[in-house]
């Protein structure tokens, strides 16, 4: 009998490990598939660029969901409608679509029902506001939350202060503790086209970094 309680204790025991286990792998996974999201809307945002001299996209609202299409206005607002043709997506469609690259799979495992729109998930990611040497902070792809008419403007990606240190997006929910978005770490996209995982402790309300803004830095895929 003796014998019998200590296998299933053990048991119990291997597999509470191999739970551990699978739910860090699975928060490793989602992390570097987000890091992608982030790398591959990065290279598009400078593409963008790159074609309108230097404008960065926008106006936008402050924070993205994946949806597009060409003529709901609801999405022109949307960081979506300015890198449709630069994420391998099509320009012309008059129905509601998706880009993927704007789903974090981290943020969609914990998003709760309400914030689901057609099955797919809400808003993940958002930009956050530029500090520039004149001491003015605007949000860099402009401001139109709920459709201002005089919105703020975006910047030029050439007057970005120091792109390897200035914020482009971070995960949605960047500064909560307890969303265990990819664990204790949270997805920064800078305007030079890194991405940086860092803890929740390095970060400021508001989505500000600490005086480190690379420390811990990410296990970059």
């Amino acid at each position: 009998m003796t014998e019998v309680m200590v296998s299933i204790f053990g048991i119990a025991l291997l597999l509470g490990l191999l739970v551990g286990v699978s739910a860090r792998m699975r928060e490793s996974t989602n992390r570097i598939r987000c890091v992608s999201n982030l790398r591959e809307i990065s290279a598009a945002i400078h593409l963008y660029a790159q074609e309108h001299s230097g404008d960065l996209p926008g106006p936008t609202s402050i924070s993205y969901d994946s949806r597009y299409t060409r003529n709901l206005v609801a999405t022109r607002t949307h960081l979506t409608h300015f890198l449709i043709p630069y994420l391998h997506a099509d320009p012309t469609t008059n129905t509601v679509a998706y880009l993927p690259q704007f789903i974090c799979p981290g943020a969609a495992r914990l998003m709760p029902a309400s914030e689901f729109q057609n099955g797919r998930p809400g808003k993940c990611y958002t930009q956050t506001r530029t500090m520039l040497p004149t001491g003015r902070t605007p949000y860099p792809f402009g401001n139109r939350e709920n459709g201002q008419e005089t919105p703020d403007l975006p910047l030029k990606i050439q007057n970005i202060p120091d792109p390897a240190k200035t914020i482009a997006l971070a995960d949605m929910k960047a500064t909560v503790s307890d969303y265990p978005v990819h664990g204790n770490l949270r997805n920064f996209l800078f305007f030079d086209g890194s991405v940086r995982s860092i803890a929740v402790g390095q970060i400021r309300s508001g989505i500000e970094l600490l005086d480190d803004p690379f420390a811990p830095s990410s296990d970059d895929p």
